[in-house]
């Protein structure tokens, strides 16, 4: 008698102990395993993320399809451009049940209205890809000694890139071409599609007597601002 007590006790402290350890991962967050603590650590704070647009009623696959846009309140280190996508990331499927999410990262307001990302981060039905980051030295060294502009800018200069998108109205194309950029792969990719912009030399002559700059000066700026940010847009983290 005293046996069958003694292991109905030992089945209710294992079955307690189950209990608590299931209530444990229930209570869990779910996306913990998405996007561990380790790989959110040196996220930037206070990002402006803007949803764009939801596109449940075009997605191909019947399921929601969130866009954005998130904008930096400083210039990144390197180092932080991984967490900080993520952390966006995270945020936004934490309120939004979409099948895909896409979040476009962008270093200042003017960037972010001209399309030129540090990044991108996509979330697509339980997996999740970085694209995007700034060109390593080597990179910019190669594109320097092909004599081609280059360029990271300080604000001043990133709102002269917009001031010639405004005035050429290239907003709209360069958004489009961001949002090809969803579920694509690298060999489906036309890289040289990112670097061609359509600038009006007399335009161009026009901004730059504003700001005692020519307009292959400004030309250069656009450019080379451009080929920064789009340089490693193609590649896969």
């Amino acid at each position: 008698m005293n046996k069958r007590l003694w292991l109905l006790a030992l089945i209710g402290v294992l079955l307690g102990v189950s209990l608590g350890v299931w209530k444990r991962q229930s209570s869990r967050d779910p996306l913990d395993s998405l996007f561990p603590e380790d790989k959110l650590k040196g996220a930037v704070s206070g990002i402006r993320v803007s949803i764009i647009g939801n596109m449940t009623a075009k997605s191909i696959t019947g399921g929601e399809v969130i866009l954005a846009q998130a904008m930096a309140p400083r210039p990144f280190q390197a180092s932080e451009i991984d967490p900080t996508a993520l952390n966006v990331l995270r945020e936004i499927l934490a309120q939004h049940k979409a099948d895909w999410i896409c979040v476009f990262l962008a270093e200042d307001s003017a960037l972010e209205a001209t399309s030129n990302w540090v990044a991108m981060a996509e979330y697509h039905r339980g997996a999740i890809t970085l694209r995007g980051g700034m060109p390593t030295d080597q990179q910019i060294d190669s594109v320097k000694t092909s004599g081609l502009p280059i360029l990271r800018p300080d604000s001043t200069q990133s709102r002269l890139v917009k001031e010639v998108f405004d005035s050429l109205s290239l907003k709209s194309d360069r958004w489009t071409l961001s949002q090809s950029l969803r579920g694509s792969s690298s060999a489906n990719m036309d890289r040289e599609a990112f670097f061609k912009l359509d600038l009006n030399a007399r335009t161009l002559s026009d901004i730059g007597k504003k700001h005692g700059m020519t307009g292959d000066q400004i030309r250069s700026v656009v450019l080379g601002v451009t080929r920064y940010y789009w340089l490693r847009m193609g590649e896969v983290r």
